[in-house]
């Protein structure tokens, strides 16, 4: 489950992303106040459609929202600081964020 929209591009920048994440993630951008169109379309998108195209939809739909997504380095740094931070507070086990961390790689 996706928390944060950092987290959310870092893991699509990452190709971690599950396609079925992709309506949960528009979500989160238009409740932090995104008007943007085709990202409505895309928080009411069907499993029926497939994954290439709702990713490829996603990627439009950022691009209209003048946001971008992270390097690839950026990226795992943001993960490897988010998984860490929940592995720190408790919110996740050490063991849970260490996992997460290593799920990550390749």
């Amino acid at each position: 489950m996706i928390h944060t929209l950092e987290e959310g591009l870092a893991l699509h920048k990452l190709d971690c992303l599950p396609s079925e994440a992709i309506p949960d993630l528009a979500l989160m951008f238009l409740a932090d106040g995104c008007d943007v169109l085709e990202m409505a379309e895309l928080a009411g998108s069907l499993p029926l459609e497939h994954p290439a195209d709702v990713r490829a939809n996603f990627e439009r739909a950022l691009a209209l929202t003048g946001r971008a997504f992270p390097d690839r380095i950026a990226a795992a740094k943001a993960l490897k600081r988010i998984y860490a931070e929940r592995g720190s507070t408790g919110a996740w086990s050490p063991r849970e964020a260490a996992g997460a961390l290593l799920a990550q790689k390749g």
